[in-house]
């Protein structure tokens, strides 16, 4: 199985676009005729799942019915009747789906609000094209690689916010849960899912028990129904919870499944024993590898993406991943990324300040501050005056928090583009803010990985009947006996072993990221200095000098602020490179 892959043209003045479409380049992955009418063409890749509807419109991906199990073959005539909006409250998946409403208006293309297949957006005049990979887009000569520096200003200054905009000029893309309609000399966007639907006060399920059916119930969905057609798959094992209770999941779906464990030789990353205990307990298959420090940082990178993707400190994890899969023929990757920030994993005293504007001062108030007590490792009077502190200082001023480390103050933009989801309800929960916008953080780091050019990667812990069921809960629940990611805890804990249930720690990959920047600090500096967002008046090059030449033996934290700066350098070089 590979990812899917699509183009298709909406062109609703009916100009001909799709026949004076060039063909693809040489070598480039062949895309065929699907869908034609006057109207819409759309190409696929063979292989790519897709589906039309009786009033003709069109599915690319998978759908799945959120009242029972198993994908869909056709569409309801009420998804177009709706515009969309009954594919969103009915069902859920992931796909692009685009429509010819009744009565011959503008055309509606429309992103699954789990956001895993992408949308990219290239308008010429009346026409409208929509790609799933921007390499598309190039061999069909629909773009000229050109970058635009807006976006990495915005990128680097409010990281992990990912907004219509893209890093090409001339390129965006249509976000999760958003409708765009096209007539030809105008498109209008329409937010047809919301975080704030489901974290909303009249929707919260407060009972612990309820809490965890739904959540196990809606893993449980997710995960069968995303491995439905695979019989085998590769699941990512690290020992943690998240990918421990996908791991009890598939093994309970009926699946094959070959897990691989990746550590360094550091002992604080090394979780062995935990994943070894994970894999005997569901009769899983386990790898295991080591993970090589000999990462070059400054590698540009190889493909033509849409954004920066994949950081580097990773490449080496993701090229034993790719090996794996084709060794073990597996049909998909299985990652319980996203986990943390769907299962509200908060570090802070919101919880208890959500408690207090929910509720008021409440008996029921101490237990929480004695949980977060024991899940932050110290003292309820500390809790208290977090919890206190937070109260008297009200909403934040900021809509996403803004950084400057190593950048050139005066060259970034001073509040973030615009997203739907930012625009929060009056009296919004700050911990129910936090966990959405964690979520929102956890869908900026899904593409970029070559082990998709081999396999598709599957997420069921942000798939969104997962989401929706997550949101729901209170995050007061979500630390219950001092222990973070309770729910999901409470919702395994019949299917794992008590060594995975009840554990309190992480592997921590510190010492293993601290020991190959320091390797490549040497060329980081001309790499980083003499680059394009340096040319591009970014950077701040003295505080970056200043901190490259300094010993890095005491391998403080602020590294960490450099790498995304790394990263986007690299990105960068590889668009120009596919000019």
């Amino acid at each position: 199985m590979i990812e899917p892959r699509y183009l298709a043209v909406l062109d609703p003045r009916h100009s001909g676009a799709a026949e004076a479409l060039a063909g693809g380049r040489p070598g480039a992955i062949p895309l065929e005729p699907f869908h034609r009418s006057a109207r819409m063409t759309v190409l696929t890749a063979p292989g790519t799942p897709a589906l039309i509807g009786e009033d003709g419109g069109i599915l690319i991906g998978r759908l799945f019915r959120k009242s029972r199990s198993g994908a869909i073959d056709t569409l309801a005539p009420s998804i177009a009747a709706t515009r969309g909006q009954a594919l969103i409250d009915d069902y859920w998946g992931d796909y692009v789906c685009l429509l010819e409403p009744p009565g011959g208006s503008g055309l509606v293309a429309i992103r699954a609000p789990s956001g895993m297949l992408q949308a990219f957006r290239i308008r010429r005049g009346p026409v409208t094209y929509l790609v799933s990979h921007i390499e598309i887009a190039l061999d069909y000569g629909l773009i000229a690689p050109v970058i635009d520096w807006q976006f990495v200003a915005h990128h680097l200054a409010f990281l992990h916010l990912r907004t219509a905009r893209t890093g090409l000029a001339r390129v965006d893309e249509i976000l999760p849960g958003e409708a765009l309609e096209t007539g030809g000399a105008a498109s209008t966007r329409r937010g047809l899912w919301s975080p704030w639907r489901f974290a909303a006060p009249e929707r919260r399920i407060v009972a612990a028990d309820k809490a965890a059916q739904i959540v196990s119930d809606a893993v449980r969905a997710a995960v069968e129904n995303l491995v439905s057609p695979m019989e085998r798959v590769l699941l990512e094992l690290s020992g943690g919870l998240d990918s421990s209770l996908l791991a009890a999941a598939l093994s309970q779906a009926g699946r094959t499944v070959v897990a691989l464990n990746l550590s360094t030789p550091d002992p604080g990353a090394d979780e062995r024993d935990y994943a070894r205990a994970i894999a005997g307990h569901c009769g899983i298959a386990l790898h295991e590898a080591r993970i090589s420090d000999d990462i070059d940082l400054t590698m540009q990178v190889s493909s033509l993406l849409a954004r920066p993707g994949l950081p580097a400190m990773l490449h080496s994890a993701d090229r034993r991943f790719e090996a794996l899969a084709r060794e073990q023929e597996a049909a998909a990757f299985v990652s319980g990324t996203g986990g943390d920030c769907v299962f509200c994993s908060l570090g802070s005293a919101t919880p208890a300040t959500d408690h207090f504007r929910a509720h008021g001062p409440r008996p029921a108030l101490v237990g929480i501050l004695h949980d977060l007590a024991t899940l932050h490792r110290t003292n309820i009077w500390t809790v208290t005056r977090l919890m206190m502190r937070q109260i008297r200082r009200g909403k934040p001023a900021l809509r996403w928090r803004r950084n400057t480390a190593f950048l050139a103050h005066d060259r970034l933009p001073a509040v973030p583009d615009d997203h739907p989801w930012l625009e929060e309800p009056d009296h919004v929960l700050p911990g129910t803010r936090a966990h959405v916008r964690a979520i929102m953080a956890a869908g900026a780091h899904l593409d970029g990985y070559g082990r998709q050019e081999t396999a598709p990667s599957l997420y069921p812990l942000l798939a969104q009947p997962v989401v929706e069921a997550c949101l729901r809960i209170p995050t007061w629940l979500w630390v219950q006996g001092g222990y973070d990611r309770a729910v999901a805890r409470a919702a395994f804990r019949q299917s794992l072993p008590e060594t995975i249930a009840t554990r309190r720690t992480k592997g921590a990959m510190d010492a293993f990221c601290a020991r190959v920047f320091d390797a490549n600090r040497d060329r980081l500096k001309p790499f980083l200095l003499d680059g394009m967002l340096a040319d591009a008046g970014l950077l701040d090059r003295t505080g970056i000098e200043t901190y490259l030449a300094r010993p890095f033996g005491n391998r403080d934290a602020h590294f960490y602020e450099l790498l995304p700066i790394v990263d986007t350098e690299a990105w960068a070089r590889g668009v120009a490179a596919s000019a």
